[in-house]
Order: structure tokens, then C-alpha cells, then sequence
């Protein structure tokens, strides 16, 4: 059991992702690991733990957090329980002011409808938004060869079409 407990700990407190247990019979945070408490910027592992859930969940940026807060929470908690985990992504509020883009995967620890979940977070920021640009990038990129009136086309290394234009089709 001293083992156990032991590697747990080296687990828990050396995770490169925030570890955040939540209780839903009581209705807040349990426990969390130092990367938590970085990523949010909190003062403190007490300050954490004693903050509603709400205050971390943003207000919408136009793409992301589009769902009422309680509407988000409950679906992954229901999600959880359902399938085991659920990942997602929202734009997560620090104590500093400050939003980033957080992917949260939210484990049940039980089948018991008030048990405990933990959550692991990762800041996915630079990674959401370089796929944003990316995918812009790509869509002005098919405007253009869709606006040429040349015929365009690409193909692979068998000579199979794998993209063309509105001229060539």
C-alpha cells in the first residue's frame, strides 16, 4: 500500500499536465498538482481548490465556449460517466485575467451518479490557433486556384487526382 501510494504521488506531482480530482457531492475541487496551479496562475493550492468551477470556464471568443457554462460542464461529466472519459476543448480563464485554449479530458472514478472525476489539462494554445491559421491558409489557397481560370490539377504518386480546380472539373 506504502508503494502504491508512493508511485501515485511521483505520478501525480511530476504529471506535465494538470491533474484537478473534483468531488460532485460536494460540488469542488479535491485535490490538484503543481502544474495546475501554474497553468491557472492561482496564488496558491489553497486559493485553487477553495474557487468555484465556474470561474474557469471563459466567455466565448466567437468560435470556442460557445455553450452555457452549466450546459458544458454537465455534458462532460455526462459523457464521462457514459462512455469513461470525454475529451474536449474550451477557452479556460486564469486568476490573472488572462484566457487560454485548454483541451480537458475528464475521467469518472466510479459508476456512482456522486462520485469523484479528475481532469487532465493541457494548455493547447499555440497549437489550436497555428491550426486556425493553417486552415485558413489552406482555404484562401483553393479561393485562388478555384478564381484561376487556367486548369489546375494535382496528382499523387500512383497519377490519381488528388485536387483540381473549378476550371479542370
Amino acid at each position: 500500500l506504502k508503494q502504491s501510494k508512493e508511485k501515485y504521488e511521483t505520478i501525480f506531482n511530476n504529471a506535465c499536465e494538470s491533474i484537478i480530482y473534483f468531488d460532485l457531492a460536494e460540488n469542488k475541487f479535491v485535490e490538484c498538482n503543481k502544474v495546475a496551479i501554474e497553468m491557472f496562475r492561482a496564488p496558491n493550492k489553497s486559493e485553487f481548490l477553495q474557487s468555484e468551477w465556474k470561474r474557469f470556464y471563459a466567455q466565448s471568443d466567437g468560435t470556442l465556449n460557445q455553450l452555457a457554462i452549466d450546459n458544458f460542464f454537465k455534458g462532460i461529466l455526462r459523457e464521462a460517466k457514459k462512455v469513461g472519459s470525454c475529451c474536449c476543448v474550451f477557452l479556460a480563464h486564469r486568476f490573472d485575467g488572462s484566457t487560454f485554449v485548454a483541451e480537458i479530458t475528464t475521467v469518472s472514478v466510479d459508476e456512482k451518479p456522486e462520485s469523484k472525476v479528475i481532469f487532465f489539462l493541457k494548455d493547447i494554445t499555440e497549437e489550436y490557433y497555428n491550426k486556425l491559421n493553417w486552415e485558413k491558409l489552406y482555404y484562401e489557397q483553393e479561393q485562388i486556384l478555384d478564381s484561376m481560370p487556367l486548369q489546375f490539377g494535382q496528382k499523387d504518386l500512383e497519377n490519381n487526382f488528388v485536387k483540381c480546380n473549378q476550371a479542370m472539373t
